[in-house]
């Protein structure tokens, strides 16, 4: 049921008061709406200035982060061997 359904059922004077009502949640919601966009935009707007002015410092630390993830990708290469689980099971009829 749409909301013109339910108040084409209801009494004039309640009609009145849910237009009201749902033209205050509706303006509520514009106001939230733009508080919201206005947030973003400001978030943005600090993340990209902070991003240019430690771009060196991020991409040290990315490349960091590149060389522990290669060793450890190394180690556990050279430790781990395949193992044969076949044994384990018995696939006799």
């Amino acid at each position: 049921m749409t909301v013109d359904e339910y108040l084409a059922h209801q009494p004039e004077e309640d009609k009145a008061d849910s237009r009201q009502i749902s033209s205050i949640l509706d303006s509520e919601m514009e106001v939230w709406l733009r508080v919201h966009w206005r947030l973003s935009e400001e978030l943005f707007l600090f993340w990209y200035i902070w991003l240019k002015d430690n771009t060196a410092m991020v991409e040290g630390f990315v490349e960091e982060m590149k060389a522990v993830i290669a060793i450890k990708i190394d180690d556990k290469q050279e430790i781990s061997e395949p193992k044969d689980y076949s044994a384990n099971f018995d696939v006799s009829d």
